[in-house]
């Protein structure tokens, strides 16, 4: 179902984004875990992966809610590549780059949104728990499909919104797409940028992220409520 996703040769991260579908996803519901155990095993040879892929105890909502944030990484470039507006940042990156920024911002809101989420019963810990994994699968996928080193980038996307607070995290993703145009690798240093200047194309950013998040998040409630029904 997913191995032959590998096989791209240019953007391979955005091949592999592009082919998961709200079907794909319904599909997964399906599946035991042990079915999604191997898939992940597959991924890296690694021991500590290895053990990682074994202990886990929720890997179908993590793998579940991963998809769902490649879904929605997915639907706001196809969105944002047709935007006409001038100096539209996203036209300016490589494709694998932007993919893997949107991924981010969308774990990171996604996993933020479930943890506030559990006070309201919204949520549960099972939840909490599967958000986190689901930020392990998303590094392994991505340094399986590009080869590129990808905990430090991470890490410091984290630490830039948990900097930047719920408010203004849509914002906080804009500016990373200004700090990535001419990337041609995640790793490579952000480039500067004048943040006090007015850019084109923000507010359609940020408007149509704050309406994605509930959208998606709906959808990976709906699907873990779905296998625990099961």
């Amino acid at each position: 179902m997913f191995g032959r996703l590998f096989r791209a040769k240019a953007n391979p991260f955005t091949h592999y984004c592009e082919r998961i579908t709200p079907r794909t996803i319904t599909g997964v519901t399906r599946l035991d875990g042990e079915a999604i155990r191997g898939f992940l095993g597959g991924l890296s040879a690694e021991p500590r992966w290895t053990e990682l892929v074994q202990n886990t105890p929720y890997p179908k909502p993590s793998f579940l809610l991963y998809l769902v944030i490649l879904l929605a990484a997915t639907d706001f470039l196809r969105k944002f590549r047709r935007n006409k507006v001038e100096q539209n940042p996203i036209k300016s990156i490589t494709s694998d780059v932007a993919m893997i920024e949107a991924s981010f911002f969308f774990w990171y809101a996604l996993a933020s949104s479930i943890a506030s989420g559990i006070q309201h019963g919204k949520f549960s810990e099972v939840d909490r728990e599967a958000s986190v994994f689901a930020g392990t699968i998303l590094c392994q996928i991505i340094q399986a499909t590009t080869q590129w080193p990808i905990a430090e980038s991470f890490a410091a996307r984290l630490e830039n919104y948990r900097n930047t607070g719920p408010g203004n995290l849509e914002h906080s993703f804009f500016e990373v797409l200004l700090r990535s145009v001419g990337k041609r690798k995640i790793d490579e240093p952000d480039r500067d940028v004048d943040l006090l200047a007015e850019h084109a194309g923000v507010s359609d950013i940020i408007v149509h992220m704050a309406a994605m998040l509930p959208s998606h998040l709906e959808l990976y409630r709906g699907a873990a409520e779905n296998i625990a029904a099961g």
